[in-house]
């Protein structure tokens, strides 16, 4: 398989969890890039790969994204950069956005021209166990009056250190019930819950959708699409395609789960 290449590193971000670099991909797209040896580990890649392909197979607003290697032709800027050859994750930088907060509503109420996909992000997010989706991972771009979601280096289950074990024991324990997304992600969704109420949200509707759209078969192909660098034991890719097909056969009562919790 070919590659892309980081062509220069322009700056980076030292003060966040996998400290993503500000790069110029050999094409001259401008992009943000995890490396291969980020403090997170591989399974942050594996997670952000995975993701990604979910949420372009289930028509999200998500910046496109893809894989590209670091190497010694990389140009790494001044101050240098210490880093490791690898192949990494990158997504396409978004220009003129803001992160979200509060005082976002009105804007949102009377601007955002996909603000109707939000329900879907809601859903999306449950669907991987997010409990990450935090102002600085849904972005609103002023120039597109557009939503965005990015950054999933934190979900399923025990986030950069999931294993086999803990996928299955949470299908075991039937953790369709769990409240954790909704609670830690209830500062983010509160605003939007502000505008549109969930009992107008038609997530049933949504559940339908993303079973029509997903299936267990193209899981399968996302999760063995990921690059043979990064891949850890079949076994436990095998079990994330488990949990994820799990998540989605079980929509509906996700959707139940949410109800209650937001006492529909």
């Amino acid at each position: 398989m070919s590659y892309l290449y980081i062509d220069k590193i322009i700056d980076g971000y030292p003060h966040t969890s996998t400290q993503p670099l500000n790069c110029v991909l050999n094409n001259n797209e401008h992009v943000i890039f995890k490396c291969y040896d980020n403090q997170e580990g591989v399974l942050s890649l594996i997670n952000e790969w995975v993701s990604y392909k979910l949420a372009c197979h289930l028509r999200l607003p998500i910046p496109n994204a893809g894989l590209a290697r670091l190497d010694l032709n990389t140009a790494v800027g001044t101050p240098p950069y210490e880093i490791s050859s690898g192949l990494g994750f990158y997504s396409t930088r978004l220009n003129n956005i803001l992160n979200m907060r509060s005082e976002l509503g009105l804007l949102l109420k009377q601007h955002c021209i996909n603000l109707s996909d939000f329900p879907r992000i809601l859903l999306f997010d449950h669907l991987i166990f997010n409990t990450d989706r935090n102002p600085g991972n849904l972005l609103y771009s002023i120039a597109e009056n557009k939503i965005y979601i990015i950054d999933h280096t934190h979900v399923f289950p025990n986030r950069v250190i999931w294993d086999k074990y803990k996928l299955k024991q949470c299908m075991e324990e039937k953790d369709i019930g769990d409240t954790s997304v909704m609670e830690w992600n209830e500062f983010l969704y509160n605003m939007f819950f502000g505008i549109m109420s969930v009992k107008n949200m038609n997530l049933i509707d949504v559940a339908h959708d993303f079973q029509t759209l997903l299936n267990k078969d193209l899981i399968k192909d996302i999760v063995y699409s990921i690059p043979e660098e990064w891949k850890i034991d079949c076994d436990s890719l095998d079990m994330l395609i488990e949990y994820i097909s799990y998540r989605l056969v079980h929509l509906e009562d996700i959707c139940n789960t949410i109800f209650k919790y937001k006492e529909v």
